[in-house]
């Protein structure tokens, strides 16, 4: 498959003015019909919601819509991009959920990167939706963004880049360790990315019971008294983590591993550094860092 070119995806915007709507499942054909989805038929559903208000999931829209939400502080390679040009990312991750899962999401963009707005906008739209995704938003304010949204509502909270990158690469390794006839408790894994996606893969591996786990950023592996690039997300996975002594660039790191995992920037790895590897090697790249 070749890359498309940026016309190219431009050209399918504008001939579509955009990759979602809103289409309804029931067409108006007489009054009739109107007077049930509308007034005064729409009266008993909203006394049904006072009574029971879980009957929302049941009688609207909400049981099958989540809310993508993003404040573009962090989108792809390009960084912070802002509401507005994070806005196509969301869009199209709308046609991703409806076409693989049947979910409605809706794109939500929002002018502000202030982490406490963010988690009250959130509270405030959460009554709309049956879930709520967190979106290319920054590390390590993500992460107090998140946390803070679990409490504030009373619906189910995923973070695109946490969660979704951990459970990828935990499900692509173990099959990987399956053909080399490993085990994740035994294994060396290196992680070159310190920012969400890399904390959440880091998690994710923890909890599946990974031992040894080194995860690198541009200063070099995390420790927890390392003193320049740390911030608290980053001696919380470093705590997590209880690396060893590891010092040294990131090819010296490398050298005996038996898992790689890239999070970062591109040209970062050289095929030199792969060959270093343990026989069996696992690299997994979610970016653009071969």
């Amino acid at each position: 498959m070749t890359e498309p070119s940026p016309s190219d995806a431009l050209s399918y915007r504008r001939r579509y003015r955009g990759l979602i709507g809103v289409k309804s499942k029931m067409p108006i054909r007489d009054m009739s019909v109107m007077s049930r989805i509308y007034t005064p038929g729409v009266g008993a559903v909203c006394r049904e919601f006072d009574r029971d208000p879980l009957a929302s999931f049941k009688l609207t829209c909400r049981g099958n819509s989540i809310a993508l939400i993003s404040d573009g502080s962090a989108c792809y390679e390009f960084g912070n991009v802002g509401a507005l040009a994070v806005l196509p990312k969301l869009e199209a991750k709308s046609v991703l959920f409806k076409t693989f899962a049947n979910v409605d999401a809706v794109p939500i963009a929002l002018a502000t990167q202030d982490p406490y707005e963010i988690v009250e906008m959130t509270r405030i739209l959460a009554p709309s939706f049956g879930g709520i995704c967190l979106e290319s938003i920054a590390a390590p304010k993500c992460l107090t963004v998140e946390s803070r949204v679990r409490k504030a509502v009373r619906v189910a909270v995923l973070h695109h880049e946490f969660h979704a990158a951990g459970i990828i690469v935990l499900a692509a390794l173990y099959n990987a360790l399956k053909v080399v006839g490993k085990k994740l408790e035994e294994v060396r894994i290196v992680i070159n990315g310190a920012g969400t996606a890399g904390m959440g893969v880091a998690k994710g591996l923890i909890v599946a019971g990974a031992k040894n786990i080194v995860i690198c950023d541009r200063y070099g592996p995390l420790r927890v008294y390392r003193t320049v690039g740390m911030d608290w997300a980053k001696s919380e996975i470093a705590r997590l983590v209880k690396p060893r002594n590891v010092k040294g660039t990131l090819a010296e790191i490398m050298r005996g591993a038996d898992v790689f995992i890239g999070l970062s920037d591109k040209g970062v790895v050289t095929p030199e550094m792969v060959a270093a590897m343990a026989p069996g090697v696992f690299s997994c790249l979610l970016s653009t860092s071969l």
